[in-house]
């Protein structure tokens, strides 16, 4: 299995992380995909896309997840989102790293806190869980 990482310096590069991809699968025909920076840039990007039987085909179950955290009246968020002419948040992000190992894992670092996010698809499901691991920063 390959592993894979990228540090802080490709995370705040938007334009080289918009072009990182990764894909979760499930072994059904069902799969997660995004870019690293959770900014879904694809129509096949998805959190939750499943190969069903009825109706036939695969179908976005759930696209996305705007994913923040609310700490002393500052809003800090987890994903992005690319409109034409535009990026959301305009400021910068807090991802720190991306490691791909068993499943994508966001780290997003802050002052303040440190939290990681995994998303793994359940092998033989049309499932999907999005682990949030949060640790206070001194």
């Amino acid at each position: 299995m390959r592993r894979f990482t990228f540090d802080e310096t490709t995370c705040m590069d938007i334009d080289k992380a918009l072009g990182l991809e990764w894909l979760e699968t499930n072994g059904l025909g069902g799969y997660a995909s995004s870019t690293i920076l959770s900014c879904n840039t694809r129509k096949y990007h998805g959190l939750l896309i499943a190969n069903l039987r009825i109706p036939k085909g695969r179908h976005v179950l759930l696209s996305w997840l705007e994913d923040s955290i609310s700490l002393r009246g500052r809003e800090y968020f987890l994903s992005c989102c690319q409109y034409p002419g535009m990026f959301f948040p305009q400021d910068k992000h807090c991802l720190k790293e991306f490691r791909l190992a068993h499943a994508p894992m966001f780290t997003y670092e802050t002052d303040d806190f440190r939290v990681h996010k995994t998303i793994l698809m359940i092998y033989g499901e049309d499932r999907v869980l999005i682990k949030y691991d949060v640790e206070h920063c001194t």
